[in-house]
């Protein structure tokens, strides 16, 4: 080995018969690098075989910059269309008016369910008529005006407020559509809390209610209620619905 001349030729093919030529890792180098090692005077690669790597190192590097592009291209997110679902509480049976005045001033639905859910809306009955109406030409309208607290039923935590105050028509039904849903954690107990402001010391009015089922069951769910009137003359089922979202 000592009296073989170290000289291009010799390097090489020392490096070929001992398979050590194909172990180099020419096309992991960037074009730089291999444009060193070729100006480099113990270069061993030959003219074309330093074109031939050139040109996949080019188009590796052309693959690798579209990729890196779209990976890192920003595309906005659509907005996630949420499903809701009408929870509707069955009337069971027939219940006298509730009677809403400055003593009896609120109202309480409590909610539990088996998953944890959002809600976002929730129907209510609209005032009766009142007798003096029939006589007269008065308009069938009225301002409802009512105040909604959402509470966490373990610790009283309020949840969400929110102040309904539109003109509605009597007799009828109220959408009371929250600002952004309310998030209800499974298992725990929630109250739902209509109270109205105590404006005129001698203001009274009747809502038309009805009993209503106290569980509800629909895709998976399970959703139960329990009705508590401020007066104990009171019964039955001031909430008449909901919307929720799994």
């Amino acid at each position: 080995m000592n009296n073989i001349p170290v000289d291009f030729l010799n390097r090489r093919d020392v490096l070929i018969k001992n398979g050590l030529f194909q172990l180099l890792r020419f096309l992991s180098l960037s074009v730089n690098s291999l444009d060193e090692i070729v100006r480099s005077e113990s270069s061993l690669l030959l003219p074309q075989e330093f074109e031939y790597i050139k040109k996949m190192l080019e188009r590796s590097a052309l693959c690798s910059n579209n990729i890196d592009t779209i990976s890192t291209l920003v595309i906005p997110r659509k907005p996630l269309k949420l499903q809701w679902y009408l929870c509707h509480r069955s009337p069971v049976r027939s219940a006298t008016p509730a009677i809403i005045d400055s003593t009896h001033n609120y109202v309480v639905c409590k909610l539990k369910t088996n998953k944890s859910i959002f809600i976002n809306n929730l129907n209510i009955p609209s005032r009766m008529t009142p007798v003096l109406n029939f006589c007269n030409n008065t308009p069938k309208q009225y301002c409802e005006n009512v105040s909604i607290s959402l509470i966490c039923a373990s610790d009283n935590c309020v949840i969400a407020q929110y102040r309904y105050n539109n003109n509605v028509d009597y007799d009828s039904n109220i959408d009371i559509e929250f600002k952004q849903p309310c998030f209800i954690k499974k298992d725990n107990w929630y109250k739902i809390c209509f109270h109205w402001p105590k404006d005129d010391n001698l203001f009274s009015f009747s809502y038309g209610i009805q009993c209503r089922d106290t569980a509800y069951t629909s895709n998976r769910i399970y959703l139960e209620f329990e009705d508590v009137f401020s007066s104990s003359d009171n019964y039955g089922s001031f909430l008449r619905g909901l919307k929720f979202c799994l």
